[in-house]
């Protein structure tokens, strides 16, 4: 194939012919965060898991089961995806993995949830990992065709809109929530069915929207052509490139924010007993919160840099935290849930984003893929800490939170002083 010809037919692609992509994208991620919204993993899944019994460290779990799982498995996929002229088919497989799981606990709730909860749980956990390590094995992939699709002054307004429209139409996600949980038309179990069935429907229709995504043809770099030689590859990435190896550190320590998200939900209903309706209140105030900020996080980043964003993000966390250490009401939890929203959402707008830019587009998909497994055993470790503190010390809720607080500081100090943007 003629790459010349190749390079120019992309650069004229990048020029004017994006724009179907850029929509079909749009309302993709915009659907798929619509699902996440209504199966929150701060408030609806911690909810349903106590529920079902569970531990506040198993609870406290949640979030690392669910960063493992995407994280983990993300160091393998590079050396099947990097160039390739194709990623599309690999994302189609990994894609259907990462959605089955919400249509089987569907009927396993029904059947399960009173009769055999402790059952539930533990086959809850492992569709939700298996979900999980769908997303992983597909989010490099996914990474590098969205980077391939979007041009780069784009990429910050796209997510910021991705965000705003889950976010719209997560209010009514809220809505949904809050009705399930709170008509007597949908008891328990069924509620939690329900919400199951109305997720698995967006995240299907999301799935639709990416299927319809033209991938046009790119330059693409010769690849390792064994395991062997694809690892010592990225080991040379880490001993050549001081940049990484910082943001990799403020990722890591930045991690330390599963210990709070895992544990607000039972702190809010353990503390000032809390009834599973309050979920769907707690829902839409943050989604409403998260879909007013979202593009103004995206314009922010476009306009001066995913760096910024992603210090707003640890700032948003700290004051997230602090305002749950400091709750003398069930009220204050508004707050918390709010904060941490907008936290994870410019988090997740400028993370992907910001790796973007520091990375060779020939090892885009290594430099995703590093940016997601190292830190996953650390996100183990906090989640692990977290659920065994809050249970093993007077302190109880507060000394894990205290503790992400000081770690979310360092992070956000590794980030100012050692990860300069391109520019600089």
């Amino acid at each position: 194939m003629d790459e010349e010809r190749v390079k120019s037919d992309y650069e004229e692609y990048l020029a004017n012919g994006y724009r179907f992509n850029l929509v079909v994208s749009i309302l993709d991620v915009g659907l798929y965060f619509f699902g996440i919204h209504v199966l929150s993993a701060a408030i609806v899944l911690p909810a349903f898991m106590l529920r079902l019994g569970a531990s506040d460290f198993l609870v406290a779990l949640l979030p690392a089961v669910q960063l493992v799982g995407m994280r983990l498995p993300q160091v393998a996929v590079p050396f099947f995806v990097e160039g390739k002229r194709h990623l599309k088919p690999w994302i189609l497989v990994m894609g259907t993995v990462q959605r089955l799981p919400w249509l089987l606990l569907i009927p396993l709730t029904l059947m399960l949830a009173e009769s055999s909860p402790g059952v539930l749980l533990a086959l809850f956990m492992l569709l939700f990992l298996a979900g999980n390590v769908g997303l992983g094995l597909s989010h490099p992939a996914w990474g590098d065709l969205i980077a391939k699709v979007i041009p780069e002054h784009l990429r910050g307004f796209m997510m910021g809109l991705n965000m705003m429209i889950g976010g719209g139409l997560g209010i009514l996600g809220g809505f949904i929530v809050k009705y399930i949980m709170e008509s007597s038309r949908f008891a328990y179990p069924v509620n939690y069915a329900a919400l199951f069935l109305v997720a698995s429907v967006i995240f299907w229709m999301s799935f639709g929207f990416f299927a319809m995504t033209r991938e046009p043809l790119a330059p693409v770099a010769p690849r390792p052509s064994d395991l062997r030689s694809y690892f010592t590859s990225l080991a040379d990435l880490l001993r050549r490139d001081r940049r990484l190896c910082y943001f990799l550190l403020y990722q890591v320590l930045f991690y330390s924010f599963v210990m709070g998200l895992g544990l607000f939900m039972a702190h809010a209903v353990r503390t000032f007993s809390l009834s599973d309706a309050m979920a769907g209140n707690f829902v839409l105030a943050a989604t409403i919160s998260l879909t007013v900020a979202s593009p103004i996080l995206g314009v922010v980043a476009d306009r001066y840099g995913h760096r910024l964003v992603l210090a707003i993000s640890a700032l948003l966390y700290i004051a997230a935290t602090l305002a749950a250490m400091m709750a003398t009401s069930w009220r204050t939890m508004y707050a918390v849930f709010i904060l941490s929203a907008v936290s994870q959402i410019a988090w997740i707008i400028s993370m992907r984003n910001f790796v973007y830019t520091i990375a060779p587009p020939e090892r885009r998909a290594s430099y995703i893929a590093l940016s997601g497994t190292i830190p996953a055993p650390f996100v183990l470790i906090f989640s692990m800490a977290g659920g065994w503190l809050s249970q093993s010390t007077p302190l109880g809720y507060n000394l894990p939170f205290g503790i992400s607080v000081v770690l979310t500081a360092v992070a956000l100090l590794v980030l100012v002083m050692g990860v300069r943007p391109n520019n600089q």
